[in-house]
This record gives C-alpha cells, structure tokens and sequence, in this order.
C-alpha cells in the first residue's frame, strides 16, 4: 500500500487499519500466526508546515527469551512522527524526534514496508520474559573459582628484573 505523504498531509488525512502478519514477509518468523499490526495514521501540517504523519503502531510477536530460551510475547507499541524527505541532507535539517522517510520517485511511501521497519527496529536486541515469570531463576555458574589461578605470577616480572639488570 503506497501513500502520498504530502498531499495526504494538505488534506489532513487519517487512516485507521489492520495489517496481518501474513503480509509483513520480514515478520514472519517472529509473528503470531494470526497476528496483526494495528496502525493508526495521521497526516498533518507542522509549525515549520512541513508534511507528518504521526503513527501509532500496536502488535504483538512471539519472541524467544535469552535468559530460559522459551518463548514468550511481547506487545510492541509505538509512536513515531515520520517526515518525508527527498535526501540525506533534507533529513538532517529535520527537528528532533522527526524519523525521515524517503520519498519515492513517485513521491509516496510503502506504508507496509516503513510499518514492518518501525515494528523490527522495536525489537530487544535481547528479548526477555520480566525476571518474576521467566524460568531461570539466577544467571547459572558452575564449579569454584580456583583461587590459585588467580595468584598466578605476573609474566612480565621477568622482563623487570631484565631491565633493572642491565642499568
């Protein structure tokens, strides 16, 4: 699904709707089976009148826990305020909190494809369950610590005693 950021942004535009997982192929191996993405768009003005859409993303994945390895779901909710651009540096004279969003040479956006990179990059780098419901308990260690090891001699003790010999 393509949209004209800047005209829809002139009309003041909002759009509610419903994304499966089934069309967001980046998704698939972390989607619920009959999952979805929730999206609300808006399409505005700002003060400098530069075009925004404001969207609110909701959905729901199915992530492996690094701590127990099992899985576990997380509810990703997000609010970005995305501006289209033409180029990096019309991206970087955009105020804070503003993401870019490139233009086509048809100037519209992929509204799936920019959806499905803002729900990827919600992602834990390492997901995991709140530690009251995962399973393991601690962080695992096993055996002692060999206290010898750690009163190894310093191995370049030699090479001082070297140097204070030949001054």
């Amino acid at each position: 699904m393509s949209l004209d950021p800047v005209r829809s942004a002139q009309k003041q535009q909002s759009f509610d709707g419903v994304i499966p997982h089934s069309a967001l192929s980046r998704l698939a191996e972390m989607a619920l089976p009959e999952g979805r993405v929730e999206v609300t768009l808006a399409c505005d003005r700002d003060e400098q009148n530069l075009a925004v859409l404001r969207a609110q993303i909701r959905t729901q994945l199915q992530l492996e826990c690094q701590r127990c390895n099992h899985p576990f779901i997380e509810d990703i909710e997000l609010d970005v305020t995305f501006s289209p651009v033409r180029d990096d540096e019309a991206a970087e004279q955009l105020p804070a909190g503003y993401e870019p969003v490139m233009l086509s040479d048809a100037d519209d956006v992929n509204i799936h494809q920019l959806i499905e990179d803002e729900v990827l990059l919600a992602v834990p780098f390492a997901p995991m369950h709140d530690e009251a419901s995962c399973e393991q308990s601690s962080h695992m260690s096993w055996g002692e610590i060999d206290e010898a090891a750690e009163e190894k001699p310093n191995p370049f003790a030699v090479l001082s005693k070297l140097k204070n010999s030949e001054e």
